[in-house]
């Protein structure tokens, strides 16, 4: 190797060494940047999403999760995320249909290694559509919300812009605001037993 004019080898091996330690310093410090980076776009991505693309991460994930509407705690895994709702199957295998608005808090009970789901249907988006489809089908239910005094067995008979029209298991009849809907239970094998 030529050199400059009266440098020695050693010299020379010492500059190649104190070059390489400078880019291996420089290659460390571009790799907390990075990393720091990262960190930061993370953080925003999770500051500005909606609950519904939270309910979409657990779907993704398989997350069993606990879900307080009021004074009521449901726990179970997403099965469904719409814009306005997202649907929890329990460990005893019943519906729980959940509007975002009245959501008191959402907790990770066992974040899952594996099993999640892709997202299948985008239907119902809110609340009122499945309130509609429930209305259609006659199916027994049970709904109730943080504002409720007590949550209601039965059907729903009609759905209007503003509430619905109820009918109770004892054939009392209802009208619930939509706004107070928090969630609806849908019972797996069908209606309870009297």
């Amino acid at each position: 190797m030529i050199g400059q004019p009266g440098e020695s080898g050693d010299e020379r091996t010492a500059g190649v060494d104190d070059l390489q330690r400078a880019v291996r310093e420089l290659n460390a410090e571009l790799r907390a940047q990075q990393e720091e980076l990262e960190q930061v776009a993370e953080h925003t991505e999770r500051a500005t999403r909606s609950l519904a693309e939270v309910a979409l991460e657990f779907l993704y994930r398989g997350d069993s999760i606990r879900v307080a509407v009021g004074e009521r705690i449901f726990t179970g895994q997403v099965t469904h995320v719409g814009t306005g709702v997202m649907t929890l199957r329990t460990p005893g295998d019943n519906e729980i249909d959940i509007a975002y608005d009245c959501l008191g808090s959402i907790r990770v009970v066992n974040r899952a290694a594996s099993g999640g789901r892709a997202r299948t249907s985008t239907h119902p988006g809110e609340m009122v559509a499945r309130l509609r489809e429930l209305e259609n089908s006659g199916e027994q239910v049970e709904l109730g919300g943080a504002g409720l005094v007590q949550s209601l067995e039965g059907t729903v008979t009609v759905v209007a812009r503003s509430h619905l029209e109820f009918r109770a298991r004892d054939g009392s009849e209802w009208v619930v605001p939509l706004t107070e809907i928090g969630y609806v239970i849908r019972v797996s094998g069908g209606p309870w037993s009297s």
